[in-house]
């Protein structure tokens, strides 16, 4: 009986203890349940998102706000259409790369967050981590450290930060390390933030959050402050693991790799120095997120739709820029290029750097060469420089010679770089084919002919066709690696235009076009150099050969090399060998002729000492 008491004692006590817990339990549950939606709901209302929605919502209505219902003066009334004017001005302008209006645009929006969402000390936490350095993502990280060197670096600030971490060095990362590559990862990120971050005040805090908003509103994503910088170029979705796999066992080959590889569409790269650095550590949020970064970045101008149809479009930035947008079916997924140009800091002597031994050499001849009236190719590889040594061997042309300048784009910038010349830039149109263009550009009192690049055959006959009327002389950029190349796909393009069938008359006219060819490259460090300047002459034959002669089978060789033999012939004038530029074969007789006529009479005296301190005997040159 006692041992029975006892259990039933202990099942009660078990059961009261039970119930006891359980209303303990849901009695603690239940406030911490709403702490924890309070958080969620705080966490909600300072993201991101939320700020970039209630942003648009504010300048949307701003925008939009119908100023005869205010009853104003008419003074007034103006005033603030002026305003409401501008601001819609400059939220169009800021996807054609205007830093003005970019600067006009976040202003607004740091009004917006700071006096009408109410961010300040006690809450911009909420909306980035700054104080919890730990739960800070690389992009986070990446921002911070942009807007910290910006303050001393100005748009300098990335190459900065790349330059004082060596962070553009070969790096055996991707592929299980098996291969080098350029890339910049997460962990590099990390340890510069660690070592340049201390502190940030509200002001850098803000600054740094209303950017985030606006690159996510009316700017390019991830890319936008790297757009903006003193770097080559930037480029989105060129890079990844692909979305859609053709075989099974294509799937099975990438599932290890993917583990650690970021999708395509999303990924990041920066042209720097002659380099293609992967950003590993950032990419676009979402595939939408990419295609609207594309589908803005080439709006510049109106330049029409991207459709499925037309696959890409190539078009200029209000920088100078020149953006290259693909899309599907075209292309694997939407992907984009800015090249830039760094026009403030365009110089032979930032192109052909002193570090090059005999650098006066080269740039001393592109000099004579453009005060020469020479008819010049500047070749090479996408990235090697061509484009940037044209823009600035034009500074060398006298400038009382009239520019008239034929583009697919408007990408040369000739007017901002030299602005108290006579210049004017022309670029093909739906309604003005280029033939038309370049009809016209006869009548404009052209002195010198420039191409911004020879890429298609339709271009290389305007080419052609510059050379031999409506002009002095003629520049152009062509992708060529060799002067045979070069020569032979000037020819090629001819016959398939059928400007010319006989493909030796063809060549011939090409050759006798093309006077120099000034061939840019870079290895894969990066680094720039122009290999060689090549001189090309049409092969001389004598004329009076066959009045000297009476010996039947000289007669017939003779009939044989001038029918099948060589047309033309190459010189390297100028070469570059170990780390320096090294001047080899002499210019010939008849082209120093042909140069000095065209100089005025102190550079024919500055070209006869440069002629005599590199190759020897000023007596023969005159």
């Amino acid at each position: 009986m006692a041992s029975s008491g006892i259990i039933n004692f202990l099942i009660i006590a078990t059961t009261v203890l039970g119930f006891i817990t359980l209303f303990l339990y849901l009695l603690w549950k239940k406030p911490i349940r709403k702490n924890d939606d309070l958080a969620q709901a705080r966490a909600e209302q300072y993201s991101i998102p939320e700020l970039v929605e209630f942003t648009k919502v504010m300048i949307n209505d701003f925008i939009n706000t119908n100023l005869m219902d205010m009853g104003l003066s008419g003074e007034e009334f103006e005033r603030r259409q002026a305003i409401i004017n501008e601001f819609r001005k400059s939220l169009r302008n800021t996807v054609s790369g205007e830093i003005s209006d970019k600067i006009y645009v976040k202003q607004q929006i740091d009004n917006i967050l700071e006096r009408e969402y109410g961010i300040n000390e006690s809450n911009i936490d909420l909306v980035l981590p700054f104080t919890q350095p730990d739960k800070l993502t690389s992009q986070d990280r990446f921002d911070i450290l942009m807007h910290h060197f910006k303050k001393e670096h100005g748009y300098k600030a990335l190459t900065y930060m790349i330059e004082k971490y060596n962070l553009a060095q070969l790096k055996y990362v991707i592929e299980d390390g098996k291969t080098p590559s350029y890339i910049i990862t997460d962990d590099e990120i990390q340890k510069v933030y660690r070592k340049e971050i201390r502190s940030l005040d509200f002001k850098d805090k803000l600054s740094i959050v209303v950017q985030r908003v606006y690159q996510l509103y009316k700017g390019f994503g991830v890319i936008d402050e790297i757009r903006d910088m003193t770097i080559d170029g930037v480029s989105g979705g060129v890079s990844g693991a692909p979305d859609k796999m053709k075989t099974v066992e294509h799937e099975i080959e990438l599932l290890g790799r993917m583990r650690h590889t970021k999708r395509g569409n999303n990924s990041v790269s920066i042209f720097h120095k002659g380099k293609t650095i992967h950003l590993s550590f950032l990419e676009f949020e979402s595939e939408l997120e990419t295609k609207r970064v594309a589908q803005n970045i080439y709006k510049h101008n109106s330049p029409g739709p991207l459709t499925e149809t037309t696959g890409y479009v190539v078009n200029d930035m209000a920088d100078g820029s020149r953006v290259v947008v693909v899309r599907p079916p075209f292309a694997e997924n939407w992907a984009f290029w800015v090249r830039k140009f760094d026009i403030p800091n365009l110089s032979m002597e930032f192109l052909i750097p002193d570090s090059h031994k005999n650098a006066e050499l080269p740039r001393n001849m592109l000099k004579f060469l453009m005060k020469g009236g020479q008819t010049t190719g500047f070749t090479g590889n996408p990235g090697a420089g061509k484009t940037s040594l044209m823009m600035t061997s034009i500074g060398f042309i006298y400038a009382f010679l009239n520019l008239r300048t034929l583009e697919l784009i408007f990408e040369l910038n000739l007017r901002q770089l030299y602005p108290g010349r006579n210049s004017m830039a022309l670029k093909e149109i739906p309604t003005v084919p280029g033939q038309k263009a370049l009809d016209l550009k006869k009548k404009l009192d052209t002195d010198v002919s420039i191409l911004g690049e020879v890429a298609s055959q339709s271009v290389a006959s305007w080419m052609i066709q510059m050379t031999q009327s409506g002009s002095l002389f003629t520049i152009f950029s062509h992708h060529a690696v060799s002067t045979k190349q070069l020569i032979k796909w000037f020819r090629d393009a001819l016959l398939s235009m059928d400007i010319l069938q006989d493909e030796r008359l063809a060549e011939q006219q090409v050759a006798e076009a093309i006077k120099w060819d000034v061939h840019a490259t870079r290895d894969h460090t990066g680094k720039r150099y122009l290999e060689r300047f090549t001189e090309i002459n049409l092969v001389q034959y004598d004329e009076s050969f066959f009045d000297r002669t009476e010996d039947y089978e000289e007669m017939k060789k003779e009939s044989l090399r001038r029918q099948y033999g060589p047309i033309w012939k190459e010189s390297n004038v100028i070469e570059y060998r170990d780390g320096g530029y090294v001047a080899v074969k002499t210019i010939s007789p008849e082209r120093i002729k042909q140069m000095k006529e065209a100089m005025l009479e102190e550079d024919c005296i500055a070209f006869d000492i440069f002629l005599n301190e590199h190759w020897g005997g000023q007596d023969q040159w005159i």
